[in-house]
């Protein structure tokens, strides 16, 4: 009777712990991958199936490392990631910047997302203010915000509207010529002068992508002013011509003349 109960007793104790495996195998397979991806996403599809279960682990282990920035009054800094960096560099010198927790919790989201092969080189405008996971997603772009845009000397402006459509500004060679043609009084030497034709002053300019083409007509007419001297107005005027006319006669011996001496 004994020998009995002792066989029942064996046969519930391997029932409970083959439920109890079950239960470990449900929840790693299926409970923790699907937890990792309502909070992170998707997982790379070039994980393997191991490998989702082990990072999707780490990702929740970390909590809220990867989704809480580490100082919400965290101010802009460059950051600049080398040409073929490693993604342990990047996260360790991000860590030492003060712009991200955990290198180690970084690297992982990295690998579990799949943006570790995608980071690309380049300077960035990051901040502390940022989750760790914005700071991945910004990587994945090193378009700079700024951008070098060249008016050369006797450039008419439907040439410089042509040299905008690789410019990388937002703002259609259109857009520029309107702008460039709309009278703009504020100027003094332009008071009574229905365009611009003339006054974009020729020179290497460093402007926000994103400027408005009315903006960036401001900037270049106030380049012009920034080099419109009194000695200069003042050599005009002993000549009989108004600003506007000199400029007219400079740009037709511009466009003209063969020789440097001329």
């Amino acid at each position: 009777m004994n020998n009995r109960k002792s066989k029942i007793l064996t046969r519930f104790i391997i029932v409970i712990f083959l439920l109890l495996t079950l239960s470990c195998i449900l929840v790693t397979v299926f409970y923790i991958p699907s937890q990792a991806r309502w909070v992170y996403g998707a997982p790379a599809s070039s994980l393997s199936l191991s490998q989702r279960i082990q990072y999707s682990a780490l990702l929740l282990w970390y909590d809220g490392t990867l989704t809480n920035p580490l100082n919400r009054n965290g101010t802009e800094q460059a950051f600049t990631v080398e040409a073929g960096e490693s993604v342990d560099s990047i996260a360790g010198h991000l860590e030492l910047a003060g712009l991200i927790r955990d290198a180690g919790a970084f690297r992982s989201y990295l690998i579990y997302s799949g943006l570790d092969t995608t980071i690309q080189s380049g300077e960035y405008k990051l901040s502390a203010a940022m989750s760790a996971i914005e700071i991945a997603r910004k990587l994945q772009d090193a378009t700079p915000e700024d951008v070098t845009f060249v008016i050369l000397p006797g450039w008419r402006m439907e040439e410089i509207a042509a040299s905008l459509t690789t410019s990388g500004l937002s703002f259609s060679p259109d857009e520029f010529l309107t702008a460039a043609r709309t009278p703009h009084p504020d100027f003094d030497f332009l008071a009574d002068v229905h365009t611009t034709e003339g006054f974009l002053f020729p020179d290497s300019y460093i402007v926000p992508r994103g400027v408005a083409a009315g903006d960036f007509v401001d900037g270049l007419l106030r380049n012009f002013a920034l080099h419109l001297t009194p000695d200069i107005t003042n050599e005009y005027k002993r000549s009989g011509l108004s600003v506007y006319q000199a400029v007219t006669l400079a740009s037709l011996v511009e466009r003209e003349a063969v020789h440097d001496e001329e």
